[in-house]
């Protein structure tokens, strides 16, 4: 599932001053970002940075858009391009991330007694201390890669298992998978690479015509996100 930004909705910007003892902030972004507070009709743009995230609150990500939120104990997730989330819990207990859509990395500090996790349609990802990736693809499937430390990955069943460092798996509404070894993440950007390469040139597609095909993917993927979010938020 992909997520655009329509421009014509993007009438407001957020530029809000940093507040002391907030739950989490937004502190880089590149373009198309957007922040959702629980009681707010629509989506607001970040014009810049800090920006202060509480309980409750939405941000997405557009097309080429980037975001870097990071919690009072020094955690922080980085957000990729067309990406959704919501942060459902910010407390002395906890930190909790759900993804809708997308990809974001964390980095999550070494807790004793607070946990962080992040939860998808299919799985909930706990940590205490760890780097890992998580992505919710079509349908709610999502991967996991994990990076450094240790960790625990539940899915909707109840069934848990623990990834050690340099290990991945994917789970889907049929339940989790077997862990296998992750690839690096120079050898993922290579292979997104070159299979782009071959579909383009196993199809021989003029350029009129990957663009076309681009157009129709976006219009697609505006009806999908549109659906998904007005089923996520009202």
């Amino acid at each position: 599932m992909r997520f655009f930004i329509v421009p014509g909705l993007l009438a407001a910007t957020l530029c809000l001053p940093a507040e002391a003892g907030a739950a989490a902030r937004i502190t880089d972004y590149s373009g198309v970002v957007q922040v959702k507070l629980p009681a707010s009709t629509g989506w607001v743009q970040v014009d810049r940075v800090p920006v202060d995230i509480a309980q409750g609150d939405g941000v997405r990500t557009g097309g080429r858009g980037k975001a870097t939120v990071v919690f009072e104990d020094g955690s922080r997730i980085e957000l990729r391009a067309n990406a959704s989330v919501i942060l459902e819990e910010a407390s002395p207990r906890g930190t909790g991330v759900k993804l809708f859509m997308g990809r974001l990395r964390a980095r999550v500090e070494k807790l004793l007694a607070r946990r962080f996790s992040v939860r998808t349609p299919t799985a909930v990802c706990s940590v205490r201390g760890t780097e890992f990736q998580v992505e919710v693809h079509e349908g709610g499937r999502t991967s996991v890669d994990l990076y450094k430390g240790l960790l625990a990955v539940e899915d909707q069943r109840g069934q848990q298992i623990l990834l050690k460092a340099g290990q991945s798996l994917e789970v889907d509404l049929r339940g989790i998978g077997r862990p296998t070894e992750a690839q690096s993440q120079s050898q993922t950007r290579s292979g997104n690479f070159h299979g782009v390469m071959r579909r383009e040139m196993s199809l021989e597609m003029s350029k009129e015509e990957v663009q076309a095909a681009a157009a129709r993917e976006i219009k697609l993927a505006e009806y999908q996100q549109g659906k998904a979010l007005t089923d996520v938020f009202g």
